[in-house]
């Protein structure tokens, strides 16, 4: 369908291709055309492989339905749980697989319709980039064959800090886009972790903790040939500085860790909360915003969570119970 229809944007969640190919969906859903919503299909549809590559290449990296549907939604992924798809072997469907979960992320809170159009055009810029540098395809792979969840983490994270950073710092183009960027690449460095240590459940002996402090350094060192601006770089380099000083690798505290450092790293820690690991449950929104508030804001800034509340409040004052 190309009718053109009026809807509420704060009424709509994302699911990324991958989660709806070559299946069968009875749920309405539509696409965001240049910023106006497009019914897209009506009730039951049959999804083909052809139809998702076209719409990728067409930069539409998610489709959309209306929250009133999520019960549905929930139902439809989860009986596709046992009928996993074979995974992407090439770089330009894991990047797009990446951009996709990025859109969803943004889809899950709530920021000013107005912004839209710009998070869709930074979207497209952001896929444009990954594929333009084929190191950057490149490591994009060997880290989602080496460890899927720091690739799919930093995806989210990438999204949002974007949604915070509209919040808090308004809609500057170039922030927004070292934000993004920066979120995107910041744990490329996991792919010097071995992966038993990464998963590990349980504490981590002092070797380990080098190795895992060592991930910033080594992410920049992959990096050093690709064209990226310096916020980009320190993002990579400083994402687990603390206020208090008990970061790493440089010890930073107080002022001398950014705005747009603190936005990533508490983009970070929230979506380490909300998404399963090996050795932990995945927390609610309400349950990891709680859990921030009463352990970790000396090492986060208070108006970061502030601002997240928001992000995540719907009707009622309750917050969304955001999926991983």
């Amino acid at each position: 369908m190309d009718r053109r229809m009026t809807i509420d944007r704060a009424n709509l969640q994302a699911l990324k291709l991958s989660e709806i190919r070559n299946s069968m969906t009875e749920f309405d859903l539509y696409l965001d055309l240049g910023g106006e919503i497009v019914p897209y299909a009506n009730g039951p549809h049959c999804w083909s492989p052809d139809e998702t590559e076209q719409l990728l290449q067409n930069g539409q990296f998610v489709l959309l339905y209306n929250r009133a549907d999520a019960d549905r939604v929930r139902h439809y992924l989860a009986s596709r749980v046992d009928a996993p798809e074979k995974p992407h072997t090439d770089a330009s469907h894991i990047l797009a697989d990446g951009i996709s979960e990025f859109v969803k992320t943004l889809y899950a809170v709530r920021f000013p319709q107005e912004h839209y159009g710009l998070v869709k055009s930074l979207t497209l810029a952001l896929d444009k980039f990954l594929q333009a540098y084929p190191q950057l395809s490149d490591l994009c792979l060997r880290l989602v064959q080496h460890d899927p969840y720091t690739f799919y983490h930093s995806a989210r994270v990438a999204g949002y800090s974007v949604a915070l950073g509209l919040a808090l710092r308004g809609a500057d183009e170039a922030r927004l886009w070292d934000m993004a960027m920066g979120s995107f690449l910041h744990d490329l460095g996991n792919l010097s972790v071995p992966r038993e240590i990464l998963n590990h459940a349980g504490s981590l002996n002092d070797a380990e903790w080098d190795q895992i402090r060592q991930h910033p350094e080594e992410g920049l060192k992959l990096l050093e040939d690709v064209p990226l601006t310096r916020m980009v770089r320190d993002i990579i380099f400083y994402h687990h500085e603390r206020l208090d000083g008990g970061g790493y690798p440089r010890r930073l505290r107080g002022s001398l860790i950014s705005p747009e450092l603190r936005i990533v790293s508490f983009a970070d820690v929230y979506t380490a909360l909300t998404v399963p690991r090996s050795y932990q449950k995945a927390r609610t929104s309400v349950e990891a915003i709680q859990f921030i508030e009463d352990h970790l804001l000396k090492f986060l800034d208070p108006k970061i969570l502030h601002a997240m509340r928001r992000l995540l409040t719907v009707e009622g004052g309750q917050l969304s119970q955001i999926a991983g």
